[in-house]
């Protein structure tokens, strides 16, 4: 609603409209010659008082006022807008007043202007970078993410080309998606590119089609992700990871870690070597796969005792391809910061030329003795120092616990 008059001094004078008389109730035709203050009553002229002195004195006058409406309870919002009436003499003889209604407007305003404020609370509290772009590839809005990554104002960069924020090389390579999200197709991806400065950024992100009721699109809402920092230490993961098992290949003892539940999460080569099996099919897999129910029943103990956070060494024997193969088998508790056992480290050296030489050395000792006991011949077996270490029981002249550990002269 639009209200139109004119007043002379501080009454009423020439005219008002039917706009106005409604707006505050009055007869037009008794409104005129009266004060202002009696037309639209004591609340409402206050909100203008000081508008009116101004305007008198031959300066227009703007100003949005809030008045209760007639029963008392919610405000209703006018634009007043105040013109001086000026003489060719140039005084100032009245002014005129056009005051326009704009209640519904201002309420609308203000609860989108609480969504906004509700929404910027939102995204600015996540660590993520989230901005609507319209069709001419310029920037709406943005979060608070903005100003940190790129050191500007987001209201500063609101209008502007994408390019002007986040540099030419990073619009250039999001483009074919931006073109994507533009043509209605929601769109999610993982890219690398250079900011202003040179620096290389690795990126989670997506676009979301803003399209309007009559189908066409009017821009997009991304949500993008800097994963750069996660990216590094992924990278310098992989390359200890690649160290790890470099040294791990190389070294000729069967290196494992196992989580809490009994699977394989690493193995070195050697695995494959022994076994048959890619490192590739072990991870993940229970090592009862590996080594069968028996043998894993067998070393039940030593696991409850590494998994109770203590290290623990043992032999045992496995089928390996059909054989027959002894371990000594070392196994190392993986504590956290916590101190909780999350897992263990095994190490496992295969022993079968160390038993093949030990079962050697036991037959050769065993023939060794049988000679040396019951040999017809006197036998002593002589020290570095020509000490008699021992003599066999063939001895006609002297008896072993007598002469052993004298020297032979």
């Amino acid at each position: 609603m639009t209200g139109v008059g004119s007043a002379e001094g501080t009454s009423w004078g020439k005219y008002m409209n039917s706009a106005y008389a409604e707006t505050f109730g009055v007869n037009p035709v008794l409104a005129i010659g009266q004060h202002i203050k009696t037309v639209i009553g004591e609340t409402a002229y206050k909100t203008i008082e000081k508008q009116v002195d101004i305007v008198l004195s031959g300066t227009p006058q703007s100003v949005t006022t809030f008045v209760p409406d007639k029963s008392g309870g919610i405000l209703q919002v006018y634009n007043v807008y105040l013109t001086p009436d000026i003489n060719n003499s140039g005084i100032v003889k009245g002014y005129y007043a056009c005051i326009m209604e704009i209640t519904e407007t201002y309420y609308a305003q203000l609860k989108v202007r609480q969504s906004e404020e509700q929404l910027r609370l939102i995204t600015d509290s996540v660590p993520v970078l989230i901005s609507y772009v319209d069709s001419e590839y310029r920037y709406q809005f943005n979060n608070r993410r903005y100003e940190e990554v790129f050191a500007q104002d987001a209201k500063n960069m609101r209008g502007k080309h994408m390019s002007e924020i986040i540099g030419s090389h990073a619009f250039s390579v999001s483009l074919p998606n931006i073109e994507k999200a533009l043509n209605g197709t929601p769109i999610t991806f993982v890219e690398s590119s250079k900011d202003k400065s040179g620096k290389l950024h690795h990126l989670n992100g997506s676009f979301l089609p803003d399209i309007d009721e009559n189908g066409t699109v009017q821009g997009y809402y991304s949500v993008i992700m800097d994963v750069t920092e996660l990216h590094e230490t992924q990278m310098k993961l992989q390359e200890s990871e690649r160290q790890l098992r470099q040294i791990s290949d190389s070294v000729p003892v069967l290196i494992s870690y196992v989580d809490r539940d009994l699977n394989y999460q690493f193995n070195n080569k050697r695995y494959e070597e022994m076994f048959g099996k890619t490192v590739e099919e072990l991870k993940g897999k229970p090592i009862s796969s590996l080594i069968g129910a028996g043998t894993s029943a067998n070393i039940k103990p030593h696991v409850e005792k590494v998994l109770s956070g203590l290290p623990t060494t043992f032999k045992q024997t496995v089928t390996a391809m059909g054989k027959e193969v002894p371990l000594t088998v070392s196994f190392f508790p993986d504590i956290d910061n916590n101190g909780d056992v999350v897992g263990f480290f095994t190490s496992i050296l295969d022993i079968t030329d160390l038993t093949l030489k030990e079962e050697e050395l036991a037959k050769s000792d065993a023939r060794w003795k049988s000679v040396f006991e019951y040999a017809s011949d006197q036998i002593a077996l002589v020290g570095p120092e020509g000490d008699i270490l021992t003599l066999n029981r063939a001895d006609p002249v002297f008896k072993t616990e007598v002469v052993e550990g004298q020297n032979c002269q």
